[in-house]
């Protein structure tokens, strides 16, 4: 027994022997593992260190972002503040005085032509001047471009885009021309009352003798198109008036006639082009009768290709031709009695009286498809005006009050010298002030 007893106590040393080896054994070989653990990746060998100085880069980062937000949000208000700024200047900010940027003697290099009693009229970008015995072109310079001399008793002119048209009023010569010059001269029969011309050149006059009117064509280099309308006050009546469509395919044309012993108008739309005017008799593809019954029309006038407008004693009348066999009248307004009228390729201006406000006149200013634009109180003894760009011009010798669309004066002031016509300029702000002997460029500040 002892014997056995010995053999078992000897069997179990051993095997705590083996045991304690192989638990040494695993221990050891986990902590090598950890050390080449964090032999491979130093961050973990400092833990608690790493943590920290993220904390601090993430702090950082959110500074930064912030800083940018607050720059970018200054940069914006900025551009708001500028953006609001220029938005005021330029539609509510009332200039109070001006300085005169260039002046020029206008009597340079125009030999032969009358300088007192020129007349002027916006032709291109710059301005046609015209009197009995000549016509010359003025760049927005004060430069001279070209001088043509004719005799003429009562001068009036039609411009067209590049063409331009002066006649002798109840004479008998139209001169043609282009910003380039003299282009032809042409010739009626008989006294010439009103004149219009196309863009392209061709110019349209209306004539009459003691029992009829008639209107004659001309192509650009003065030659007879051989196309003449006739009309009787007894028949169709009396021509008061007639404009050509930019593209010279459409004419429109305002008629007086008598019936049951009352004074009466009518508006007629004629086409010229092969497309629709030629399957049209008498080429009318538009008469307006029942809608001008009981007024006077004194005027009509294209604006653009598809855009026209006639002026009565009590209104006007909107046309548009964009079914160009069958234009129609879009829009009619009422005004009170009409002391001036002027416009552009864009818009109309009346000048009116005004019982319903305490000044005497009132300003409106329509779009050229009719729409209203804008209308203010008129105070002023003006003598003449225009519409340049977004602008309305209103002038008599020595001051001139200027409007932009928003009805808004932008300024009103007093010159040194006699005005005779006012455009824009080249830069904002600008205006060219033209007088009998000289022309000066004004700058509003």
């Amino acid at each position: 027994m002892s014997d056995l007893s010995s053999m078992n106590r000897e069997r179990k040393k051993q095997q705590l022997r083996r045991q304690m080896i192989t638990n040494y054994e695993a221990e050891r070989s986990g902590r090598l593992s950890g050390e080449e653990t964090a032999a491979s990746n130093p961050a973990r060998m400092n833990q608690g260190d790493g943590s920290e100085e993220i904390k601090e880069i993430k702090k950082a980062h959110g500074k930064t972002i912030r800083r940018r937000a607050v720059a970018i949000g200054v940069i914006f208000f900025l551009l708001a503040v500028i953006a609001g700024g220029l938005y005021y200047w330029k539609n509510y900010y009332r200039f109070q005085n001006y300085r005169v940027s260039w002046e020029v003697n206008l009597t340079a290099g125009e030999t032969g032509i009358e300088r007192s009693n020129a007349k002027y009229v916006n032709f291109g970008k710059n301005v046609l001047k015209y009197t009995k015995d000549g016509a010359s072109y003025i760049d927005n310079k004060g430069k001279t471009v070209w001088v043509q001399t004719f005799e003429m008793k009562t001068p009036i002119a039609a411009v067209n885009g590049s063409f331009a048209a002066v006649a002798d009023q109840q004479g008998n010569s139209i001169y043609i021309f282009n910003e380039d010059g003299y282009q032809g001269t042409a010739t009626t029969l008989l006294p010439i009352t009103r004149v219009t011309i196309s863009g392209k050149g061709v110019v349209a006059a209306a004539l009459e003798d003691s029992k009829s009117s008639y209107v004659s064509m001309f192509k650009r280099d003065g030659s007879d198109l051989k196309l003449t309308m006739k009309s009787t006050l007894s028949k169709n009546g009396y021509l008061m008036d007639l404009s050509f469509s930019p593209d010279g395919t459409q004419l429109i044309c305002s008629y007086a006639y008598i019936q049951n012993s009352a004074l009466r108008s009518r508006v007629v739309i004629y086409d010229y082009s092969e497309e629709v005017g030629a399957n049209i008799p008498n080429r009318i593809v538009s008469g307006n009768d029942e809608h001008f019954v009981d007024k006077v029309v004194p005027r009509v006038q294209y604006l653009t290709e598809t855009e026209s407008f006639a002026c009565t004693d009590k209104g006007l009348a909107f046309f548009s031709s964009e079914n160009r066999a069958n234009p129609m009248l879009t829009v009619q307004t009422e005004e009170e009695r009409i002391e001036s009228l002027f416009y552009s390729e864009k818009y109309v201006g009346l000048v009116t009286a005004n019982s319903a406000g305490p000044e005497p006149e009132k300003l409106v200013v329509y779009r050229s498809d009719g729409t209203k634009e804008f209308e203010t109180g008129v105070d002023y003894a003006y003598l003449s005006g225009n519409i340049d760009g977004d602008y309305v011009i209103l002038y008599n010798d020595n001051s001139c009050k200027i409007y932009n669309m928003r009805g808004v004066e932008k300024f009103s002031g007093e010159v040194d010298f006699q005005i005779s016509q006012i455009t824009c300029g080249a830069l904002p702000n600008q205006f060219i002030l033209i007088g009998l002997q000289k022309m000066m460029a004004i700058t509003l500040r």
